[in-house]
């Protein structure tokens, strides 16, 4: 089963941080004078979309002398800058560079943190933002929905998957409205995870909530038979059909469940419906398909309307064989040995030893002593059916000296 998931893909608009020459913890996180000045006319620059003007005056203050936090402060702008004008890997770049200096407050810090994590998905390394995402949370007491959803995201593109449903299932708690993509992914997580009762609790969910969204339904029957659990997902596909979202596939999966739970009558009444409403074509595997529908279900005769059309269909001796075991079953010799006559050629040797034997039986009992010597002797070389066609040759040898005397 394959699930189309809505995934985050935009970055968050990042926003340039104030400026600020007020000094904070006793001059930690202070500005000098003569930078406070250029970084208010790179923020008004900024203001005015004028971003290339504002790097080259960033770019010229970060050869100046300067602190570590200093430093750390003008590439946290450049990011800034380089992100606006959608140059993400020098943004990302710019970031990281400002959290080496390791100067910035613990906010600013953690901040910075899950901005880079974004930006490594967005350049496509989800390892790295994976780590610097995991070193944010483990700093941040209480992650967001958005936080816990963007986790999620990056768990599942690194096939995570349980590490993906403690942030679903916080996402889904916390939040009043919550989005039908979020129970897809936890319910991508269990199935991949292989807990198919929490995979099926979690779409009975969806389905309760979003009763518009149709292909629900067919991934909890899915679901259901990854669990084994055939008569649930049998009804789960006869509710399904009544709604009429069953493709030819699902219709013959339902039918091949009815089979295998023993409910062969049902299967062929079912899939004759479709084919008699031209829902699903009358090719020749469904027509196989309900041929052994109603062999399964004793229902010779209706079987052999279905494989005499396939015959004419296909021409097929393997065809021919199974009508002729019908007949041969019921005793119609003739027409049992008019079908097994057109059953040769069978790639399949131990198949054609069979349509032999079972052809010099059928003639052997419409007295045609000759078809049936010569069908017998055929069926005689092969290992699977030689002791059967033997003790056969003997009772038609038998049959001919008794004929001969009279």
């Amino acid at each position: 089963m394959k699930l189309y998931i809505l995934f985050l893909s935009a970055l968050l608009l990042l926003g340039a941080p104030p400026i600020s020459s007020h000094a904070e913890d006793n001059g930690k996180y202070l500005l000098s004078d003569k930078l406070y000045q250029p970084l208010q006319e790179i923020q008004k620059l900024m203001d005015e979309n004028k971003y290339p003007e504002a790097r080259t005056k960033l770019v010229e203050l970060l050869t100046r002398d300067l602190s570590n936090y200093e430093k750390a402060v003008l590439n946290q702008t450049l990011g800034y800058i380089y992100n606006a004008m959608e140059q993400y890997y020098e943004a990302l770049d710019a970031f990281i560079t400002s959290l080496e200096f390791g100067a910035l407050p613990n906010d600013v810090t953690l901040n910075l943190t899950y901005i880079i994590a974004q930006l490594h998905v967005q350049q496509g390394d989800l390892k790295q933002s994976r780590d610097y995402l995991e070193t944010w949370l483990n700093k941040t007491p209480r992650p967001g929905i958005e936080a816990h959803i963007f986790a999620a995201t990056v768990y599942y593109q690194l096939e995570q998957y349980a590490d993906m449903v403690p942030h679903l299932k916080q996402a889904l708690r916390i939040s009043e409205d919550p989005e039908n993509y979020w129970y897809e992914m936890l319910f991508v997580a269990y199935y991949e995870l292989e807990q198919y009762e929490d995979a099926s609790n979690t779409l009975v969910n969806m389905i309760k909530r979003f009763p518009e969204e149709s292909d629900y339904l067919l991934y909890l029957a899915n679901t259901y038979l990854r669990a084994d659990n055939n008569r649930k997902a049998i009804a789960v596909y006869e509710l399904a059909d009544k709604k009429n979202l069953l493709t030819e596939l699902e219709i013959k999966q339902l039918v091949n469940l009815y089979l295998v739970e023993d409910i062969p009558h049902k299967a062929a009444l079912f899939l004759e419906e479709k084919l008699g409403k031209n829902i699903i074509p009358r090719s020749r595997e469904n027509l196989d398909l309900l041929a052994n529908s109603w062999i399964r279900s004793n229902e010779d005769d209706k079987a052999l309307q279905v494989l005499n059309d396939i015959a004419q269909m296909s021409g097929d001796p393997d065809v021919y064989l199974r009508i002729g075991q019908i007949y041969f079953k019921q005793h119609r010799w003739d027409k049992a040995q008019s079908a097994l006559e057109d059953a040769n050629n069978i790639d399949d040797n131990n198949k054609n030893a069979r349509a032999n034997l079972l052809l010099g039986i059928a003639a052997y009992h419409n007295d045609k002593v000759v078809i049936s010597n010569k069908a017998l002797n055929k069926a005689s070389t092969n290992q699977s059916t030689k002791q059967q066609a033997e003790w056969w040759l003997a009772k038609l040898n038998r049959k001919i000296e008794t004929a001969s005397k009279n």
